[in-house]
C-alpha cells in the first residue's frame, strides 16, 4: 500500500508540476530559441487556467485521496496560485532558467499547506482531535 501511495504522490506532483510548465510554456518560453511550433496546444489565457484547474484537481485527488473533501480545493488553489505566479514571474523576463521554475512551485507548496490545514481542521476536527489526544502514558 505505501508503494501505490507514493506512485499516486509523484504523478500528483507531476500534475502541479505541468501547470508550472504549461504556463511557461504558453508564455512563449522554449529550451531552444529556433523552434518553429508547429501546434498550438493551449490556444488562448481561459484555455490555460481551464487545463491547469484541472491538473490541480486531479492532483490534489492524488497527493490525499483519504481527504477529497480538503484535497481537492486545495489542489485548485495550488495549481491557481502555481499559474498566476508563473504567468506574473514570466511577464516580465526575457529569458527563464529552468531553475526558475522552483518559484512558483515553492509559492504553491505554501498555498497547498494553507488550504490544505485550514480545511483539514473544517471537514476533519474530530480525526485531528483524536490524534492529538493520544497520549502514551507508560512512555518515560
Amino acid at each position: 500500500m505505501k508503494v501505490l501511495n507514493r506512485v499516486l504522490a509523484i504523478i500528483g506532483f507531476l500534475c502541479f508540476i505541468t501547470t508550472c510548465v504549461l504556463a511557461i510554456t504558453y508564455m512563449g518560453f522554449f529550451n531552444d530559441p529556433n523552434i518553429k511550433v508547429k501546434v498550438v496546444l493551449i490556444p488562448d489565457a481561459a484555455t490555460l487556467w481551464l487545463v491547469n484547474a484541472g491538473f490541480g484537481i486531479i492532483g490534489g485527488a492524488l497527493l490525499q485521496y483519504s481527504r477529497l473533501l480538503t484535497s481537492i480545493p486545495a489542489g485548485l488553489m495550488t495549481a491557481m496560485a502555481i499559474t498566476g505566479t508563473s504567468l506574473l514571474y514570466v511577464s516580465w523576463r526575457s529569458s527563464i532558467l529552468n531553475i526558475e521554475l522552483l518559484i512558483p512551485l515553492a509559492i504553491g507548496a505554501f498555498v497547498w499547506g494553507f488550504f490544505f490545514n485550514g480545511l483539514s481542521k473544517l471537514f476533519y476536527p474530530v480525526d485531528d482531535a483524536s490524534k492529538m489526544s493520544k497520549i502514551d502514558i507508560n512512555a518515560r
